[in-house]
């Protein structure tokens, strides 16, 4: 629990002794930092999975070992370059009320533990809540909020020892934000960082595992509006459209930028948020994208 503590910041390491002993991943002695695979490496030192490195070993001047003094997690990459990705979904708020922003992992299955902090505007968002998410509801859960005026949240969680994340979209994480009042509809991003927590997935076997980290958009709607989310590419070049704002029924309208529009599907909004993906998109060297209200 204590090195969770380490990792999530919550508690500073006092010397570089205690930093040799809680650094335990990749073992056996480390590399000179301490994150989410150190938590999940001590997790199966105390499950007796793994023999521990013996103490004088590993402390700095024993053996040769000399601390990284790193993150030695791999850079973050766009969304397409790994198969293991983690994505702050796109929500919608009314001025004044209150949404869940789910946190969504990719995983191949062989995922134990998560780390991350997010960054948004605090003038137009309010944390009011972090909790697992509902496929990690047996992960324990550290958050830090010590930089909440700065509108910073970490977070760190890591799954029993042994066990890891069905293949598949797990939702591992929701944070609770209320929108600030306002008579206008706009978006404000929500985006992953390394401060106050640095990014890392690890295995069950706590090494560190390559992702991708994809940011979020929040839209602050009022009245009979909807925002759409930039297109982004998905699998065999297809076009995904996110509406977020006002629930209701929706006409999503294709153009060639000659100024004629013609509807391609009735989309129902029912929570502030919708998406379709175009399968005809391929079809067209370029599309522009707008959303119509329609009665219900």
């Amino acid at each position: 629990m204590q090195i969770g503590r380490f990792a999530s910041s919550l508690s500073l390491l006092s010397n570089a002794c205690e930093l040799a002993r809680a650094d335990c991943a990749p073992k056996p002695c480390g590399n000179g930092t301490i994150t989410v695979s150190d938590w999940v490496q001590a997790g199966r030192y105390v499950a007796q999975l793994d023999s521990p490195a013996a103490t004088t070993d590993c402390l700095a001047g024993g053996a040769g070992f000399s601390p990284a003094g790193g993150w030695r997690a791999e850079p973050s990459l766009p969304v397409g370059q790994h198969v293991r990705w983690l994505t702050a979904t796109d929500i919608a708020l009314a001025p004044g009320l209150t949404n869940r922003l789910p946190i969504l992992m990719q995983a191949q299955g062989n995922e134990a533990g998560i780390s991350f902090s997010l960054s948004y505007d605090p003038n137009l968002l309010t944390l009011v809540s972090a909790d697992c998410g509902p496929d990690a509801r047996n992960a324990i859960l550290h958050f830090n909020t010590n930089r909440l005026a700065q509108g910073q949240i970490g977070l760190i969680l890591a799954l029993p020892t042994g066990t890891a994340f069905a293949a598949g979209p797990q939702v591992v994480a929701e944070l609770g934000f209320r929108a600030a009042s306002g008579t206008k509809t706009l978006a404000t991003p929500i985006t992953f960082i390394d401060q106050p927590v640095v990014r890392e997935i690890c295995d069950v076997e706590a090494r560190a595992l390559p992702a991708s980290h994809q940011d979020g958009t929040a839209v602050i709607w009022h009245g009979d509006q909807l925002f759409l989310t930039a297109t982004q590419a998905e699998a065999l070049g297809r076009m995904r459209v996110n509406l977020i704002g006002s629930p209701g029924v929706w006409e999503l309208q294709t153009s060639q930028g000659d100024g004629l529009w013609a509807g391609i599907i009735h989309l129902t909004n029912r929570t502030g948020r919708e998406q379709y993906s175009d399968s005809n998109s391929t079809n067209f060297s370029h599309r522009f994208y707008r959303a119509v209200r329609r009665s219900p």
